[in-house]
């Protein structure tokens, strides 16, 4: 019986799946949907827009201290996609969290990504982070705070 329900699990996470989210470096904010745009967001549930919640924040040291600064998020023409532009301070590394959440969904279903900047301002990496569910079956998560820290640390610590 519980193959059964793992494999019925299973086929609804291929079948409705969870949210998803795709964070692309904008190579000429001149010509962005989003005048300025730095980066932009395509957020989905089910293929869908709709009941979407999209949120950023960028994780930073600044004068010694450790800050978190939520990010306003512009959308474009497009449903679904969010123009972001630069919030933080230059010549700093920064770690950026993007998540995308749905009403459809119970609280815990959340797609993230980190994105990871160098001091001169440079995408050191985008993270997705995965989880599973217990039929094993891949499944976007919350980046830890344990994750955040370590990937900000990195950074800190190869642009001293």
């Amino acid at each position: 019986m519980s193959i059964r329900l793992a494999t019925i699990a299973t086929l609804t996470a291929v079948l409705f799946g969870p949210p998803s989210i795709k964070v692309e470096a904008v190579t000429n904010p001149a010509t962005a949907p989003v005048p300025g745009a730095v980066f932009m967001i395509t957020a989905r549930h089910h293929l869908s827009t709709e009941g979407v919640e999209v949120t950023g924040r960028a994780e930073g040291v600044v004068a010694g201290k450790r800050v978190s600064r939520a990010l306003t998020l512009a959308p474009t023409a497009s449903a679904g996609v969010y123009g972001v532009t630069r919030q933080w301070e230059a010549g700093q590394p920064w770690v950026l969290v993007f998540a995308v959440s749905s009403k459809a969904h119970e609280p815990g279903a959340v797609a993230e990504a980190v994105v990871r900047l160098s001091a001169a301002g440079q995408v050191m990496g985008i993270a997705y982070p995965m989880g599973k569910l217990d039929s094993g079956y891949p499944w976007p998560r919350r980046a830890t705070a344990q994750e955040v820290d370590s990937a900000l640390a990195g950074l800190v610590k190869s642009n001293p």
